[in-house]
């Protein structure tokens, strides 16, 4: 890419007055897009902690720290928590498929996994791996599957797992944002019906939900919502603030002290 000097600006354009543009570029561009260049990647490892035994979330995404947040946030979701590895891995090209070697047995699915890139707003697709026996380490190998070359590896401890599920149930016994306030949320959301819709066929079933919606007011409808907080776990309360972090902002945010 190179800058050009206009001769003149006007409202809506730009004039060059002898423009070098060459058909080359046309070319070289053709050219390119064949080779498909490679890209830089990370690889992303996770411990389920609602899973049998050991079972990690292996994510292969290109090095944009919009994905990496997507996956975060999906991840806190499920829960799991990361397992801090090197991330940086060879560089890939987009429609290169990777699989899991390792020594250790190991269950893995899918079989592979195509290095891709989808929207920050998609779920980013991972491997799941799946081992009965920690007690010695887990060695994983991530390969290209066409040439065989070692795109990245590493080795998760059994301290390295353990550790992170004991922070996580430690942060799981404080109190949940939601509970710690429930009368100001009460009070203060305005327009329940979208945070409803929101939450409708997930945490809300038909039933609860044309209840609710039967409230005249908006603080009435907020603490029948309150009503059935008793029987959510962790995961509907989390997504009662993500849909109120979306559509009320700026409480959130004054709740939260920001």
């Amino acid at each position: 890419m190179a800058l050009e000097e206009p001769a003149g600006v006007r409202p809506f354009h730009a004039v060059l007055a002898n423009p070098t543009f060459s058909p080359l570029g046309v070319l070289w561009r053709k050219i390119q897009s064949k080779r498909r260049t490679k890209v830089h990647c990370l690889a992303l490892l996770y411990r389920a902690l609602r899973a049998a035994n050991t079972t990690l979330h292996l994510y292969l995404i290109p090095n944009d720290r919009s994905l990496r947040l997507a996956v975060s946030d999906h991840e806190e979701r499920c829960p799991s928590v990361r397992v801090h590895k090197p991330s940086r891995t060879k560089p890939l090209k987009f429609g290169s498929c990777c699989v899991v070697s390792s020594s250790s047995q190991l269950e893995v699915i899918p079989d592979e996994l195509e290095f891709c890139y989808l929207g920050p707003k998609l779920e980013q697709p991972y491997l799941e791996i799946y081992t009965w026996d920690m007690q010695e380490g887990l060695q994983i190998s991530l390969l290209e599957k066409t040439e065989g070359e070692l795109i990245w590896k590493t080795l998760v401890r059994p301290e390295d797992v353990m550790l992170g599920a004991s922070a996580a149930k430690m942060q799981q016994t404080e109190e949940h944002f939601i509970d710690q306030h429930r009368e100001q949320l009460i009070q203060r959301v305005r327009q329940v019906d979208g945070v409803l819709d929101k939450l409708y066929n997930t945490v809300l079933d038909n039933e609860q939900y044309q209840r609710i919606r039967a409230e005249r007011t908006d603080p009435e409808k907020m603490r029948k919502l309150f009503d059935l907080l008793p029987s959510w776990n962790r995961a509907c309360k989390d997504q009662l603030y993500q849909v109120l972090e979306t559509k009320q902002k700026f409480l959130i945010q004054e709740l939260k002290g920001i």
